[in-house]
């Protein structure tokens, strides 16, 4: 195909202006939280109705933030034994 075709323009041209941003796109306020929540080990399905009851919600956030802790210091414990 000849260089001046438009088909060979668009595709293997450059842009004349512009970049776009390299990696992965930004994530949304909504997918951290429901990662937060994962690594607590909270059902992302049902944490609305548990948040509905603050004693409940405070007992299920402290039990998952301890867990959190454990499970990260153990794994810091196991990656100073590898070294």
């Amino acid at each position: 195909m000849d260089d001046h075709r438009i088909p060979k323009q668009l595709l293997y041209g450059e842009l004349a202006q512009g970049k776009r941003p390299r990696g992965r796109p930004k994530l949304r306020y909504k997918d951290t939280c429901k990662t937060s929540l994962s690594k607590c080990e909270v059902d992302v399905n049902t944490w609305e109705e548990r948040a509905d009851d603050r004693t409940t919600w405070r007992t299920v956030m402290k039990e998952g933030t301890a867990t959190l802790k454990s499970s990260y210091r153990k794994e810091q414990v196991e990656k100073r034994q590898r070294r």
